[in-house]
């Protein structure tokens, strides 16, 4: 599933109200825990080569050609927002999700 995350968009760790580079954007859910979930960032390039390009990004949801980043990030449930679209079936099985 393809929702809005509060994600760290950079290298650097920090919290929402400091100048922190986190912000909202798309994220893939990779697992839900009770409190947490963890998702993997989707970034409009492949900065650094710190992820893989989406085959098919119009089915998930997303507006233009985009790159799912290899870590995965752990954010708080609050944290999550609406659910934009779906993997599709082949971009799930490349990416082993």
């Amino acid at each position: 599933m393809v929702v809005t995350a509060w994600v760290r968009s950079g290298s650097r760790t920090g919290a929402r109200d400091d100048g922190s580079e986190d912000k909202w954007r798309p994220a893939v859910v990779v697992h839900v825990g009770p409190l947490t979930v963890s998702v993997r960032g989707v970034f409009s390039q492949n900065t650094e080569g710190r992820g893989q390009r989406l085959l098919d990004w119009e089915e998930a949801g997303l507006h233009h050609g985009s790159v799912i980043e290899n870590d995965e990030t752990i954010v708080a449930l609050d944290d999550v927002g609406e659910v934009v679209g779906r993997l599709s079936d082949a971009d799930r099985r490349r990416l082993s999700l």
